[in-house]
C-alpha cells in the first residue's frame, strides 16, 4: 500500500514539475520574443550607427544622459514607444531569467 502512495505522489510532483517547467519557458520565450521584436523594430526606424557616431564618451555621464534624453524627445511617437516597450521587455526578461535562477531558501521561523 505504501509503495502505491508513493508512487502516485512521485506521479504527480513529476507532473507538477512539468508543468511548472513549461509555464517558466513559455514565460520566457514570450519575453524574449517582445524584446528581440521591439530591438528589431528600433533598428528598423532609426540609424543605430549614426547614434553612436553622434553620441558623446560614456565616460562623460551627464553629456550622455542628456543626449539621449534630448535624442529620446526629438523622435517621433512610435520610436518613443517601440524604446520603452523595448525597455520594459528587458526588464520582464531579467524579471523572468532571475525567477528561474532564484534559489528557493527555507524560512526561518521566528
Amino acid at each position: 500500500m505504501e509503495k502505491t502512495n508513493s508512487t502516485i505522489k512521485e506521479n504527480v510532483m513529476r507532473r507538477v514539475h512539468a508543468v511548472h517547467t513549461m509555464r517558466l519557458i513559455a514565460r520566457m520565450g514570450l519575453s524574449l520574443v517582445v524584446f528581440a521584436g521591439s530591438l528589431y523594430a528600433l533598428g528598423r526606424e532609426v540609424w543605430v550607427a549614426r547614434i553612436f557616431q553622434n553620441m558623446p564618451s560614456l565616460a562623460d555621464a551627464p553629456a550622455a544622459f542628456s543626449f539621449f534624453l534630448s535624442a529620446f524627445r526629438e523622435t517621433h511617437v512610435l520610436v518613443q514607444i517601440t524604446i520603452l516597450l523595448s525597455i520594459a521587455a528587458m526588464f520582464w526578461l531579467a524579471k523572468e531569467v532571475f525567477g528561474a535562477l532564484r534559489i528557493d531558501t527555507p524560512r526561518l521561523a521566528y
